[in-house]
């Protein structure tokens, strides 16, 4: 799996928790299906971005010198085993 091919699904990630938030925030003005719909949406990059962080960390755990890997990747790598914990 690809740098690039994480990246996207972290910040469509990111993209689907933004607007839940501002969902959840304007309850009262928002119709509670969209904001289900918002919560599910999330729910479904949620995994799809962890499982694909857990997919690359197994390959990456054939690297024997990961400060060979770009910067941004070492930070996601560490960033979910912190969200595991």
């Amino acid at each position: 799996m690809t740098t690039t091919w994480i990246f996207y699904h972290l910040r469509k990630l990111e993209g689907r928790r933004l607007d839940f938030d501002y969902k959840k925030m304007r309850k009262g003005k928002i119709v509670d299906s969209d904001i289900k719909k918002a919560f599910e949406k999330f729910e479904e990059s949620k995994d799809i971005g962890f499982s694909s962080l857990q997919t690359s960390d197994a390959s990456i755990q054939e690297v024997e010198d990961k400060s060979q890997l770009p910067p941004r990747l070492r930070l996601s790598i560490h960033t979910s085993y912190d969200v595991a914990c």
